[in-house]
C-alpha cells in the first residue's frame, strides 16, 4: 500500500579518536559533472489537461448539443477521440495516481482520497520525461492534488497554492478556478528556455460540486451551473493552448485531455455526485489526444474500450520515450498514425462502500460494449445498447462474463508496491467536506462476506439523508432517528455511529454522544478516529483530564498526527497547563515549522501567558494558508483592543464571523466590539442575529436592547428588553437598563426603586462570585453594563 512521505533525519557521527596529521595525498583533478540530459530540440512538447468531475456526455465533441466547449472540441477535431473511455476510480487522488503511474489502485495503494500518498518507489510520467531532458511543470487546483499526496514527483515546478472555500470545507475544500491554474503555467512558460521541450500538467477542478461558475458564465447558461463550470474551464483550456503553442519549439506541442472521473447529476443509480458506485455517469470520461502535428481529419476510436490508466504509456509514446514493461495501462499513441491497437479489459473500482459502510467494494471490468460488475449481485450490461445500465444480461449471457470476472480477480490480487500506512484522524475527520468519507477500521478479513452495496442502496440513501438533515437544525430529531434505524440493522457501521455522535454533540446531548462513541470504541478499540471523537465528547462535558489521556493514546499510536497534537494543546490550554502546552508546541513546531495549526495554538497559549508580543506574529502567520481559525481571529481582536485599536478588533471579528457564521460566540464578541466602537446600529444587528438563533439568550437580548437604547430608540429598547425582564426579574444588568428606560420616560421614582433593586441583586451576585473564586480566563471581553444618568 502507499505511504506518507517520511521526514528526513540527518545524522552526524565522529569516532572519538584523535586525528594524526599525515602528508596530504595526491588529489586527482575533479571529474566534470555530467551534463544534464537534454531532449532533442525537435522533440514535441506535451500539455496534459485533467478535468475534474467531467462527464463525457457533457462535451460537445461527445455529442452534447448544449455544450459550450469549443477548445476541447477543436482538439478532438485535430486528433483522436476515444468514444468509450473509463476512469479507474471515481475519486480524484487515486485516479490521478493511476494516470501518472500507469498502474491500477491495487498496485499503487491509493484507494480513496486521503487514505495514502504515492510512494517515491514509483517512477511517474513526469520523472520519465524529466530524466530524458524535458522541462516539467504542473499547476493544480484542489487540495486533493496538492504535493502532500506525492503527485509532484518529477515536476521541476509544482504550483499548488490553493485556498479554502469556507469554514466547513477546511483543507478538503481548498480549490482555485481554472484561470489561476493557467496564470501559473503562463508565468512558467514565459521563463522557459525557448529551445527546450516541456511537459506541462494542468488540473482543473471547476466542475466539482458545489457548482459555482463565474458570474459571466452563470448568466450565459442560466439554470445549468454544471455546464457553465465546464464552459468556464474550457475557456481556460483554449487560453492554455495558445500559450503552450507560442512557447513550443520546432517540435510543436501535443495535447491530452481527459477526466479523473464523471458525475451523477440527477440521482442516477441512487448517487448524488460521485465516489460510491461505478456506473457510467461517474466513470465514463472524455479522452482526447491531439498530436503535435494536427491530424488532417478527426479520428474517433469506437471499437476498443480505454481507461485513464492509459495516460502514462500514451504520453511516453507521444514523446518518443520507451514505455516500461509491466504497466496496466496501454500505449494508445499508435492510433494517431493508424488503426487502434489491441486493448484488453479495463478495470475500475470504488472502495468507498467498504470503507464507509462495510459493504463489498464496487468493482467492474469493461471490454468492448460489455461491462461486468464483479460484486456479490453480479451485473452485465451492453452499454452501447443500454447506456442507462438498466437491464442486466445475466444469467442469460453468463458465459461472456467469465473472462471479465477473472480479470477483476487478477487485478485485485496484485500486491501493492508501496509500504502500508493508514490515514490520520485529521484526514478522516475532514473527508466529508468533499463528499469523501472513509474509516480507519475494517470489520472483516474477506470481502466475500460483505453485502453488495447496490443491494443496500436504501440503507446508503438513509445515511445520506441523515447527513443532509444533520445540517438543518429543524431536522435534527429526524436525523437522529434515521441514524438509529441504520444502527439497529448494522450495529458495527462506524460511519453511522460517528454521524450520530457528531449530531448529538451539535445538539448539546454530549452524554448520549459519549455513549454512542464508547459503544463504537468497544467494537473497534484500535480506531484512532473513534477514540479522537470520544475524547471530544468527553471534553465537551468538562472532563478535560480524561479527554487528554485518551487523545494522548491516539498520538502514541500515530506519532506526529496533527489532529491529536492540536487536541492535546487545546485541552492543555483549557486546563491552564500553559507551561506544558508551550513546551509541547515549541517541540512540535520545531519539527513542523510550517504547520499553521500549531502556530495558531501556540499563539493562543502565548496570549494566555500574557505574552502578546510573541503571540501576535504567530497568530497572524497561522492565517497565511487562508484557512480561518476561530480562536485566532478572537485572539487577534483581543490584542488589537488591548492596544486601543478598536477598528482592527472589529475587522478581525468580522472576518471571523464571516468564516464561522454559525458560531454565536464570535458574533457576540463582534457585537461587543462594535459597541466599544459606538457603532450602535451595527452592534444591534449582530445581537439581533444571536437572539434570532437563540431566543432565550437573555444576556444577548439585554445587550441588543442596550445598543438600541444608545442609538436613542427608547421605546424600541423597552420592547426588546421586555421578554428578558419577565424571565429574569432579579438580574441586575437587566434591571439597570430597565431603570435607564424608566428614567427616559420621566418615571424617576420607579427608576430609582429599580436602580436600588439592581444594586441589591448585584451585591448578592458579587458575593456569590467571590465565594466561587475567580472565573476562568477568556479570550474576549463582555459587554459593559449601562449606567443610570
Amino acid at each position: 500500500m502507499a505511504t506518507p512521505v517520511p521526514a528526513l533525519l540527518f545524522l552526524m557521527a565522529c569516532t572519538g579518536t584523535e586525528a594524526v596529521p599525515t602528508a596530504p595525498p595526491e588529489v586527482a583533478a575533479p571529474l566534470a559533472a555530467p551534463a544534464a540530459p537534454q531532449a532533442p530540440a525537435n522533440a514535441p512538447s506535451l500539455v496534459i489537461i485533467t478535468t475534474d468531475t467531467t462527464r463525457a456526455d457533457r462535451i460537445g465533441a461527445y455529442g452534447y448539443d448544449k455544450a459550450h466547449t469549443p477548445a476541447m472540441d477543436a482538439l478532438a477535431r485535430e486528433g483522436v477521440r476515444f468514444a468509450r473511455a473509463y476512469a479507474t476510480v471515481p475519486l480524484t487522488t487515486p485516479s490521478h495516481a493511476s494516470m501518472f503511474t500507469g498502474v491500477y489502485p491495487p498496485r499503487h495503494g491509493i484507494r480513496n482520497n486521503g487514505d495514502a500518498t504515492l510512494p517515491p518507489s514509483f517512477t511517474t510520467l513526469a520523472e520519465h520525461a524529466q530524466a530524458a531532458g524535458w522541462r516539467t511543470a504542473a499547476s493544480v487546483s484542489a487540495f486533493v492534488t496538492t504535493r502532500i499526496w506525492g503527485l509532484d514527483q518529477g515536476f521541476d515546478a509544482y504550483f499548488d497554492d490553493v485556498t479554502a472555500r469556507g469554514r466547513k470545507a477546511g483543507r478538503w475544500g481548498q480549490e482555485r478556478r481554472a484561470d489561476a491554474v493557467v496564470d501559473d503555467l503562463a508565468a512558467w512558460l514565459a521563463e522557459k528556455p525557448a529551445a527546450q521541450p516541456f511537459v506541462a500538467w494542468a488540473h482543473f477542478y471547476d466542475p466539482h460540486e458545489p457548482y459555482d461558475p463565474p458570474a459571466a458564465w452563470k448568466d450565459k447558461m442560466p439554470g445549468r451551473p454544471y455546464d457553465a463550470e465546464i464552459a468556464a474551464m474550457d475557456e481556460q483550456i483554449g487560453r492554455l493552448r495558445g500559450l503552450a503553442e507560442a512557447a513550443a519549439g520546432p517540435g510543436g506541442v501535443a495535447f491530452i485531455v481527459l477526466a479523473d472521473h464523471g458525475e451523477a447529476l440527477n440521482g442516477e443509480h441512487g448517487e448524488q455526485t460521485h465516489g460510491l458506485y461505478v456506473f457510467d455517469p461517474t466513470m465514463r470520461i472524455p479522452f482526447i489526444v491531439r498530436p503535435a502535428k494536427p491530424l488532417a481529419s478527426p479520428v474517433v476510436v469506437q471499437d476498443i474500450t480505454v481507461s485513464n490508466v492509459d495516460l502514462m504509456p500514451t504520453a511516453l509514446g507521444i514523446l518518443g520515450l520507451p514505455v516500461p514493461e509491466g504497466l496496466d495501462g496501454a500505449d494508445l499513441s499508435p492510433t494517431l498514425a493508424g488503426p487502434a491497437p489491441a486493448r484488453g479489459p479495463v478495470y475500475m473500482e470504488s472502495e468507498t462502500p467498504k470503507q464507509r459502510f462495510g459493504f463489498h467494494p464496487e468493482v467492474a471490468v469493461a471490454q468492448g460494449a460489455l461491462k461486468y460488475f464483479a460484486t456479490p449481485s453480479a451485473l452485465l450490461f451492453d452499454v452501447d445498447a443500454d447506456p442507462a445500465e438498466a437491464n442486466t444480461l445475466l444469467p442469460a449471457r453468463a458465459a461472456e462474463s467469465v473472462t471479465l470476472a477473472a480479470y477483476a480477480k487478477e487485478v485485485r490480487a496484485r500486491a501493492s508496491e508501496g509500504t502500508a500506512a493508514g490515514p490520520s484522524p485529521e484526514v478522516m475527520d475532514q473527508l466529508a467536506a468533499l463528499g469523501y468519507v472513509s474509516n480507519d477500521f475494517d470489520r472483516s478479513s474477506s470481502d466475500d462476506a460483505r453485502p453488495d452495496a447496490k443491494d443496500k442502496a436504501s440503507v446508503i440513501a438513509a445515511l445520506e439523508s441523515a447527513r443532509a438533515k444533520s445540517r438543518r437544525p429543524k431536522e435534527f430529531k429526524d436525523a437522529v432517528a434515521a441514524y438509529q434505524a441504520v444502527l439497529a440493522e448494522f450495529p458495527d457501521m462506524g460511519e453511522a455511529r460517528m454521524g450520530l455522535a457528531s449530531l448529538l454533540q451539535r445538539m448539546g446531548r454530549h452524554p448520549e454522544a459519549e455513549q454512542v462513541l464508547r459503544d463504537a470504541v468497544a467494537r473497534e478499540p484500535g480506531s484512532t478516529v473513534l477514540r479522537a471523537n470520544l475524547a471530544s465528547a468527553i471534553a465537551a462535558q468538562g472532563r478535560l483530564s480524561e479527554a487528554l489521556d485518551l487523545v494522548q493514546s491516539v498520538h502514541a499510536q500515530v506519532p506526529g498526527d496533527q489532529l491529536s497534537q492540536y487536541a492535546i494543546l487545546k485541552y492543555l490550554t483549557d486546563m491552564d497547563r500553559l507551561e506544558d502546552g508551550l513546551r509541547l508546541s515549541s517541540e512540535w513546531l520545531a519539527a513542523k515549522p510550517q504547520d499553521r495549526g500549531l502556530m495558531a495554538l501556540r499563539g493562543v497559549l502565548l496570549l494566555k501567558s500574557n505574552r502578546p508580543a510573541e503571540a501576535e506574529p504567530l497568530l497572524t502567520a497561522s492565517l497565511e494558508d487562508h484557512i480561518p481559525r476561530e480562536a485566532v481571529h478572537r485572539a487577534l481582536a483581543l490584542i488589537a483592543a488591548a492596544r486601543g485599536d478598536t477598528a482592527a478588533a472589529v475587522e478581525w471579528l468580522q472576518a471571523g464571523s464571516e468564516a464561522f457564521p454559525q458560531d454565536l460566540q464570535v458574533r457576540l464578541e463582534l457585537a461587543n466590539a462594535l459597541m466599544r466602537a459606538q457603532r450602535w446600529d451595527d452592534a444591534a444587528a449582530e445581537y439581533a442575529g444571536v437572539v434570532e438563533r437563540n431566543p432565550k439568550d437573555d444576556n444577548a437580548r439585554r445587550a441588543w436592547a442596550q445598543a438600541i437604547f444608545n442609538a436613542g430608540d427608547y421605546p424600541g429598547a423597552a420592547k426588546i428588553l421586555a421578554p428578558a425582564l419577565t424571565r429574569r426579574p432579579d438580574d441586575p444588568d437587566i434591571l439597570l437598563l430597565h431603570a435607564n428606560l424608566l428614567a427616559k420616560e420621566g418615571k424617576m421614582d420607579q427608576a430609582k426603586q429599580v436602580f436600588d433593586d439592581a444594586k441589591t441583586f448585584k451585591a448578592a451576585r458579587d458575593e456569590r462570585e467571590r465565594a466561587a473564586g475567580p472565573p476562568a480566563a477568556v479570550i474576549a471581553e463582555g459587554t459593559d453594563a449601562p449606567m443610570v444618568p
